[in-house]
């Protein structure tokens, strides 16, 4: 059976529905080894999972294929004995590259269909060669790009999550942001020819798995959907109440699929508030004022003579995301947590020079909170014992984030979480922050004992939302003002609800955690972080905070090609100290004894040309480059041809125990760092950071520029700085001067008609 247009062919087995090829008739490419057909044949459509065991059933199968003026469409039905039907309904219009798939599942037993593995497509082969133009861009960790998975994806260790084998992204449960996908599309693309795309798109945020991976026979791979039932108990299944998408793109970019991911995304319910730029329920110090971030300074300790330096470092305020061991009875790294006593929490042990120090500085902080954890070892944990989030005792994702926490829907964890954020507010914090929060954690609750059915999806979506909308709503009555909530990474269902999250993944060599899982790849350039929720979101996404950074000279030269592309993709750059030291400052340094997470006694001085920088990334920022970085919306970088250069790196920044701690290297990257934006006026601003340590003179073809404006004809050019504006001519060749270690906006404003 054959769905067929002008552009996309895709093939079905009309003996078990299986997809058999998927082509793109524009670049001729093919999805699957032509090879495989008959071992598709013979291969389940789909692949049902029980309670806790998959059976093997039986299923009739029937389809019918009609045509009409729009396009074909194709209705597929599995029967079995058992009472299980499943019945799919594919649409390919006329002069559609991508077609659109709905299931319907049935489930007349009293057996609980877990879960729902379809589409499969299987056989996946090579594109074209060479094999590492190849590539998959997968939104893990809010986007990576993997070159030659056919090669790349074999069974090897991964740097952080333990012994799984590393055979691709095996196990990536949605929405998750932290060892999950954010958002429900992924494509694997040819460089420069074509690719192909598959997305769900459901708006609700149900359960699902989007994988990409080796197959058994080590010779292909393949990609599927998973979809868990909502709800579980006697005769559930899989809600899919939403459509699938899949088939070819444009060109030969990931740009291409998050183009097409956007256009659906933007008309969901986390985008109703609209972008950043038209909302009126926003910390607007938060968007345009803050010059760069700090992520767990000591709070307990004295270190107002940090503050004070960070703040003298640049031009406008900082935001200080203050440590974790602030509350009365004291939180650490080392296991020590509380559980819901609020006699546990206050009086706070802020010090108080550091609370005078941000207020005279102008400057803003949060403190770190444990948005759900619970210590089940404390004396009262047996009163809330109950409130915790039921597990499932069935392998979920790489890292199933074995936490004991509190379920959003019970009333334990409503009240204390509205209460110690009013509290907060009043010992003088500007924002919250919750770490290893509801994107840290599956969506999903099996407890019987909560006001909600054993589950996941929606109803832990809906909760979430809720807590912290029902705490934003408190707290900003209290303070008379907006106070913005972020968390610990990012899923795409809470944009809307959140104003900012930290991530690490941007840091490439130096990173940890979510970075971390792909990072050798990183280092061998198998791999690489791409700025894909940003592309689709950033206009209405929270703030990301990303660079895991250092000032010190053993830091390394890759500070610069970090905090020139954390800022240039529109993030907010942030310094960590969660596990090393503060920078000796005047002689002083810090006590590892007083330290709330076990880190060897190791300090470094300040390095004053990092310290300069601060104000470079500042400024593009908060200044030049504000309606882009802040307000616009990613577009496709130029076509730069720069030399590489190698700039050290020394990872310190890490817990103990970490393998890759204490690694150094050097790492190749562009000589400049290069994004491209809209502003909300059609501007469009070419960004470019010079990492190295000489002035350079960057040479780009005019054709380059125009071939980015959707209309009429550039009418000027303004390039910008820190320091200057200055107008040049627009020439075949436009040349950008560049000095050390600067950050550079191209203005180009279009006008309609001629030259």
């Amino acid at each position: 059976m054959e769905l067929r247009n002008e552009c996309l062919s895709i093939e079905f087995s009309d003996t078990t529905g299986a997809i058999l090829q998927v082509t793109d008739l524009i670049s001729g490419l093919s999805l699957m080894d032509g090879a495989m057909r008959e071992i598709l044949e013979a291969q389940p459509a789909f692949l049902l999972q029980f309670d806790g065991y998959a059976p093997a059933i039986e299923f009739d199968f029937s389809s019918h294929l009609e045509k009409s003026a729009a396009g074909q469409e194709l209705t597929l039905l599995w029967e079995s004995r058992l009472g299980i039907k499943i019945k799919g309904h594919v649409v390919l219009e006329t002069g559609e590259r991508i077609a659109t798939l709905r299931l319907a599942v049935e489930n007349n037993t009293d057996r609980i269909i877990r879960k729902l593995t379809y589409p499969r497509w299987q056989g996946i082969a090579e594109l074209i060669s060479p094999s590492d133009k190849n590539c998959l861009a997968h939104p893990q960790a809010t986007g990576f790009l993997f070159r030659d998975p056919m090669h790349l994806f074999q069974s090897r260790p991964m740097a952080f999550a333990g012994p799984l084998p590393s055979r691709g992204i095996i196990a990536s449960v949605y929405p998750k942001g932290f060892d999950g996908s954010p958002m429900q599309f992924m494509t694997y693309f040819a460089e420069g020819v074509g690719g192909f795309y598959f997305a769900c798109q459901d708006p609700k945020g149900h359960k699902k798995w989007i994988n990409f991976f080796k197959s058994g026979d080590d010779k292909h791979l393949e990609a599927s959907f998973i979809h868990e039932a909502d709800i579980i108990e006697s005769g559930s299944c899989p809600k899919l109440d939403y459509a699938m998408a899949f088939g070819a793109l444009r060109d030969g970019s990931w740009y291409a699929a998050a183009d097409l991911y956007r256009d659906w995304a933007l008309g969901q319910g986390w985008c109703s508030k609209g972008p950043w730029r038209e909302r009126k329920d926003k910390a607007t110090w938060l968007l345009e004022d803050v010059q760069f971030a700090t992520f767990g300074i000591n709070p307990t300790e004295d270190r107002s003579r940090w503050l004070r330096f960070f703040h003298d470092a640049v031009d406008g305020p900082v935001f200080h995301i203050l440590g974790v061991n602030w509350p009365k009875e004291g939180q650490d790294y080392r296991g020590s947590l509380l559980a819901a006593e609020r006699d546990d929490w206050f009086p706070a042990r802020f010090c108080p020079q550091n609370l005078a120090a941000i207020r005279e500085n102008g400057d803003y902080a949060a403190a770190f909170e444990f948005d759900l954890l619970v210590e089940p070892r404390h004396p009262s944990f047996a009163k809330i014992e109950e409130d915790v989030v039921g597990r499932s005792a069935e392998f979920e994702n790489w890292d199933n984030h074995n936490f004991v926490h509190l379920c959003p829907t019970t009333e334990t964890l409503q009240s204390l979480h509205t209460w110690r954020d009013l509290m907060l507010l009043g010992e003088g914090m500007d924002a919250f922050y919750y770490d290893i929060s509801a994107n840290n954690m599956n969506m999903s609750c099996y407890s019987s004992h909560h006001p909600h059915k054993p589950g996941s999806g929606p109803v832990l979506v809906s909760a979430y939302k809720e807590l912290w909308t029902q705490t934003k709503q408190a707290a900003s009555e209290a303070g008379a003002m907006y106070v913005p909530q972020g968390t610990e990474m990012i899923s795409e269902v809470f944009l809307g609800t959140l104003d900012y999250y930290q991530a690490r993944a941007e840091a490439g060599p130096v990173s940890t955690f979510e970075g971390d899982y792909f990072r050798d790849w990183v280092i061998g350039g198998q791999a690489e972080k791409i700025p894909l929720f940003s592309y689709v979101y950033h206009d209405y996404a929270p703030v990301r905070l990303d660079g895991w950074a250092k000032l010190s000279p053993d830091f390394g030269d890759i500070f610069y090609w970090i905090a020139s592309r954390v800022t240039l993709w529109g993030g907010l750059f942030e310094l960590n100290y969660e596990f090393s030291f503060l920078e000796e400052l005047d002689g002083h340094r810090e006590d590892v004894e007083r330290h709330y997470a076990t880190i060897d006694d190791l300090s470094f001085p300040i390095d004053p040309k990092k310290v300069e920088f601060l104000k470079e990334i500042g400024a593009a920022r908060t200044g030049f480059g504000k309606p882009y970085l802040v307000y616009g919306q990613m577009a496709r970088p130029l076509e730069l041809t720069t030399p590489k250069i190698d700039l050290d790196w020394y990872f310190y920044n890490g817990s103990r125990g970490l393998g890759s701690l204490y690694e150094r290297g050097t790492f190749r990257v562009p000589q400049v760092s290069h994004a491209v934006w809209w502003d909300a006026q059609g501007n469009l601003g070419l960004f470019f950071a010079n990492l190295a340590q000489e002035e350079i003179t960057l040479e780009i073809p005019a054709y380059q520029i125009r071939r980015q404006l959707p209309r009429g004809c550039i009418s000027t050019l303004e390039l910008k700085t820190r320091l200057m504006s200055r107008h040049i001519k627009l020439e075949d060749t436009v040349r950008i001067p560049l000095k050390a270690r600067e950050i550079a906006l191209l203005e180009v404003q279009p006008q309609d008609g001629i030259d």
